[in-house]
């Protein structure tokens, strides 16, 4: 699915250490489903869209799993919200618009 622009908003956060794709705790992902799951997005772009690529970090590849610890949190729980998914980014050029 693709979200029409919105309004901006800033969210910072940030990671230490390396993701793993292959995370026994999350079996229903990994490093082959995150490569699908990209080509799948770039199949399902309209013709007259361009996936302009960028560096591997800003790129439409789906991420590995973040997981944070839970003592980092105020509330024990709040961290499961934050755990357990993944995204992906990239521009989109249509009609000359980025």
């Amino acid at each position: 699915m693709v979200e029409p622009p919105s309004d901006p908003e800033r969210v910072n956060f940030a990671t230490v250490g390396s993701g793993e794709y292959d995370n026994p705790k999350y079996p229903w992902f990994s490093m082959a489903k995150a490569a699908a799951m990209t080509q799948a997005a770039v199949d399902a772009l309209p013709n007259s869209t361009e996936l302009a690529f960028a560096s591997p970090s800003q790129s439409l590849q789906f991420e590995p799993i973040a997981e944070y610890d839970p003592s980092n949190f105020p509330q024990e729980g709040d961290a499961d919200l934050f755990s357990g998914s993944t995204n992906a980014r990239g521009s989109l050029v249509r009609d000359g618009h980025v």
